[in-house]
């Protein structure tokens, strides 16, 4: 089993005086559909929070605006203004998550599919998981991965993903993970 130990990434959280947002990482943030807005900007807070120098929130909300007040230095996206493959070539993140709000229609699936087939980590969580747990090809594709992905299922998404129930995820958290892991 993996050992996570990222301890030694501490030092990464202090800034030097000439760097700026541009050298120190590039997230995209891939979610908040109609009445889940909420979601992709607390994704884009933690993000800000850790250290991430540039932040794009792509929501899929076609009625939200393109600023979010209090916290200019989100880049905030519509979804709706060109296709998912070439807005990921376009914002050229460092760092994908897809899933907060995302929703479970088309668009949300066409962002995640073009999100799996970008080169860059990927973090999936939320409708993400719940979208690859309805389409087994989508969770084959991430299987085939060369670039790092994380799932960041709960136990009602992790029963999805492993068709059972959150009672017997609970029952063995451990095991649950193993038999997610798909690397």
């Amino acid at each position: 089993m993996l050992k996570l130990n990222s301890l030694h990434l501490a030092k990464n959280l202090h800034r030097q005086p000439n760097e700026h947002k541009g050298i120190v990482g590039k997230v995209l943030l891939i979610g908040g559909s109609a009445s889940m807005t909420g979601s992709i900007v607390l994704a884009g807070l933690g993000s800000l929070y850790t250290g991430a120098g540039w932040i794009n929130l792509m929501i899929l909300d076609e009625c939200y605006p393109s600023l979010i007040p209090g916290y200019p230095e989100f880049m905030v996206h519509n979804s709706q203004t060109n296709s998912p493959v070439n807005t990921l070539k376009d914002i050229g993140a460092d760092v994908i998550v897809i899933g907060p709000g995302l929703g479970m229609n088309e668009d949300s699936k066409n962002w995640l599919s073009a999100s799996i087939d970008y080169h860059s980590p990927l973090i999936i969580d939320a409708d993400g998981i719940n979208l690859l747990a309805k389409d087994r090809g989508l969770l084959d594709r991430v299987s085939n991965r060369f670039s790092t992905t994380i799932l960041t299922p709960h136990p009602g998404e992790a029963s999805r993903l492993l068709n059972t129930n959150s009672a017997e995820i609970q029952k063995n958290r451990i095991g649950a993970i193993q038999g997610i892991s798909i690397s």
